[in-house]
């Protein structure tokens, strides 16, 4: 076979690379700088490759595999040993990915249905609220708020997993009855929802926050409807917050409101 037929059947061989691609472009936007270093480590094996080849350090028989060396050109072969790396590297990410996912819904199955089985209003509020409106940052933990006097009817069967609390839990931000659980390395902050207080931006003022749990958005996740805080009052006390991670819920609270707004 000529150049050309080897090049036509790599393309042909490595096309359905683009459906992953495709598929997983969220994940590649909020990862791509750990891709694009999977690339750069391609770049540097393939440089590494040329002189260790030429000394003989490692010989490869290309003539007894589907034909990597794409067109039988240098500059082709570096260009599609990058991409393998790079896609390996989305592999590692979407399995990451997939297993912080289902290790959330486990825990979210778990916390709901003991706060379900005593009928206690709940809403789901933080970094969790902030990805059901959109957000695509990564989750550190979920924050689920209930009324303080209701922190005795779970604690008997949560207590196996308590890190923290339940106790009043005061720093430069937060002033509130909190709890925390580690339910298979996923982490639960259960925040007292009345009589909750944070601080401003500035951290020159304390105010409690307008939690109403008979007046919350249902949300459709995996199978559970879900009870979480309006966006709006999300987006009040997020602008309270510091750090970049903030801004990016902050900017997907307001996205969400103005198509919900839109739409009306």
């Amino acid at each position: 076979m000529d150049k050309w037929t080897y090049t036509i059947l790599d393309i042909i061989f490595f096309a359905p690379l683009i459906i992953p691609v495709l598929i997983y472009r969220k994940l590649i936007l909020k990862r791509w700088k750990f891709i694009l270093a999977s690339g750069l480590f391609g770049f540097l094996f393939f440089i590494i490759d040329l002189p260790a080849t030429k000394w003989g350090a490692w010989q490869f028989d290309y003539s007894k595999t589907l034909g990597p060396i794409f067109g039988k050109s240098v500059i082709e072969e570096l260009i599609w040993t990058i991409l393998v790396c790079m896609t390996v590297a989305l592999m590692i990410e979407i399995f990451i990915n997939k297993s912080m996912k289902e290790k959330t819904i486990k825990a979210l199955k778990w916390i709901l249905g003991i706060i379900n089985k005593h009928n206690i209003p709940y809403q789901i509020s933080g970094g969790f609220a902030a990805k059901l409106y959109g957000s695509s940052r990564e989750l550190n933990d979920i924050d689920i708020d209930i009324p303080e006097e209701s922190f005795g009817l779970i604690l008997e069967e949560v207590r196996p997993f308590i890190t923290y609390g339940p106790d009043h839990y005061v720093d430069g931000k937060w002033d509130n009855l909190l709890m925390t659980l580690k339910y298979f390395d996923q982490e639960i902050d259960i925040s007292g929802a009345y009589k909750m207080r944070i601080s401003t931006l500035k951290r020159n003022d304390w105010y409690y926050l307008d939690n109403n749990l008979n007046n919350t958005n249902e949300i459709n996740y995996q199978g559970m409807k879900l009870k979480v805080i309006s966006p709006e009052k999300l987006l009040r006390y997020k602008k309270e917050l510091d750090g970049d991670h903030q801004l990016t819920d902050i900017k997907a609270i307001e996205e969400y409101i103005k198509i919900e707004t839109s739409s009306k």
